[in-house]
């Protein structure tokens, strides 16, 4: 039997005032959001060698727009997580792990909007707290009003020119990786400097020699066969340089030949010209 839908009553259907006031708070957020811009990248991360938005920049941005629109933020910690790891260079960090609730308040009629949200930090003093808590509220204020800052993550130029280089190229054969680290063990060179010859013979930036340690393996195991190749040669001619000189030549009774008079330090300076 088919069902006949209730007729729907005279006039316009009207919600709540709690949801016309919900509305309201909605077009304040749409209404800011149309004021903000992009943001430009004003901070700069010297170990990891890139630039990025700050989240005093983010701010500076949103809030009079907020503030325009009589619309305030407010964040309530909600939970702490901390782990302690180690990196493989055997140094220790502690991974803090936040859960923020931010709240939308509209200060005319009192709605509210409220949403959760989780940042990261990772430190080995006191600061992975503060870090997580700045990460929350950067991508939560990104992610909600659609804030470009040039930070995709998907767009490394870098990685994906070594991504081309290792498609051409192919992957280093184990007796090219045997042979680097035999050379490199020869001249006693550290696993990060190592790692940083690797990565500018690639086209990267070199890292601190902690960090590009703990990359060790890791740089061994992408590592190409053109840039093996070349990394050989680098350390073969340091062998070359490094080769002490061959000892003097010793006559039967076991004196040095003397040198040829136009060979013996000083004699051309007594020359009368």
């Amino acid at each position: 039997m088919a069902v006949t839908p209730a007729a729907a009553p005279n006039g316009p259907l009207e919600s709540s005032p709690g949801d016309r006031e919900l509305a309201g708070l909605f077009r304040k957020l749409a209404a800011a959001q149309q004021q903000i811009g992009k943001v430009a990248r004003d901070g700069r991360n010297r170990n990891q060698h890139y630039d990025y938005a700050t989240a005093e920049a983010l701010l500076g941005e949103v809030r009079n727009p907020l503030a325009d629109h009589g619309v305030v933020l407010l964040p309530e910690l909600d939970a702490i997580e901390q782990r302690e790891h180690s990196y493989r260079s055997g140094e220790s960090s502690t991974l803090t792990t936040v859960k923020v609730r931010f709240t939308f308040c509209d200060t005319q009629t009192g709605a509210t909007l409220a949403r959760s949200w989780a940042g990261s930090g990772d430190d080995p003093g006191d600061k992975g707290l503060g870090k997580a808590y700045t990460n929350a509220l950067k991508t939560f204020v990104r992610s909600v009003f659609l804030i470009p800052t040039g930070d995709d993550p998907e767009a490394d130029e870098q990685t994906d020119r070594r991504a081309r280089q290792r498609a051409v190229s192919g992957q280093a054969t184990r007796a090219q990786r045997d042979y680097l680290k035999a050379l490199a063990s020869e001249h006693g060179i550290p696993n990060g400097e190592l790692v940083n010859l690797l990565c500018n013979l690639a086209g990267g930036e070199a890292l601190p020699d902690e960090q590009a340690a703990a990359l060790y393996d890791e740089a061994l195991r992408r590592l190409t066969k053109q840039v093996a190749s070349e990394a050989i040669e680098r350390l073969k001619r340091r062998s070359a340089e490094q080769a002490p000189a061959p000892p003097p030549a010793v006559h039967g009774n076991g004196q040095t030949p003397e040198p040829a008079a136009s060979e013996r330090p000083g004699d051309s300076e007594s020359l009368d010209i």
